[in-house]
């Protein structure tokens, strides 16, 4: 069909090195193939990262405003409201289409929701904030800027499982360090 011959497209896409990542970005249906791909691995994923947590902390991150960085079709905001998120949610994505895709899944299983789907970041100060496969996609400046801007109590990540993310996020900690967050 259809469907999973463009599932096979973006997934070829996220197992290849030839630069057409962004490519999926470009094509409704590939949003959508991609939306049904990482929902099923991402759920999970928060859900575990949420279990992670001592329990005061968990409570405070599913009761408080909660802005998903480059959510994408918002995989990682399902996960927060299935697992008793009540916090205000914040979507920031850029790709038009994948603001689009989110907003579908939102009316079909969280009509009751509010979400504020955003291109940009907020004028306000949100208590967590979350990279769900993001922070690998920006310069660690301004990931350094985009905290300082937003202030969170708590920053929130599950990203790929590489020595480069690895070392990135590590000298994302250090920057921290020095500016006073524990």
């Amino acid at each position: 069909s259809q469907r999973v011959k463009e599932l096979g497209i973006v997934k070829s896409g996220f197992i290849s090195r030839d630069n057409k990542l962004q490519t999926y970005i470009e094509y409704e249906k590939r949003v959508s193939s991609y939306a049904l791909i990482y929902m099923v691995t991402n759920m999970p994923k928060f859900s575990f990262l949420l279990s992670q947590l001592p329990q005061l902390l968990r409570e405070e991150v599913l009761s408080h405003s909660f802005l998903d960085f480059g959510s994408g079709p918002g995989t990682y905001l399902w996960p927060y409201l299935q697992e008793g998120g009540r916090g205000k949610l914040i979507s920031v994505e850029q790709s038009k289409l994948m603001r689009k895709q989110a907003i579908k899944i939102q009316n079909a299983f969280f009509p009751e929701h509010q979400i504020d789907f955003l291109d940009q970041l907020p004028e306000v100060k949100v208590h967590n904030l979350f990279f769900g496969n993001s922070f690998n996609e920006i310069k660690n400046e301004d990931g350094l800027d985009l905290i300082k801007q937003l202030s969170p109590q708590n920053i929130l990540m599950i990203e790929p499982g590489t020595k480069e993310s690895f070392k990135k996020i590590l000298k994302l900690r250090e920057s921290l360090v020095q500016e006073g967050y524990n």
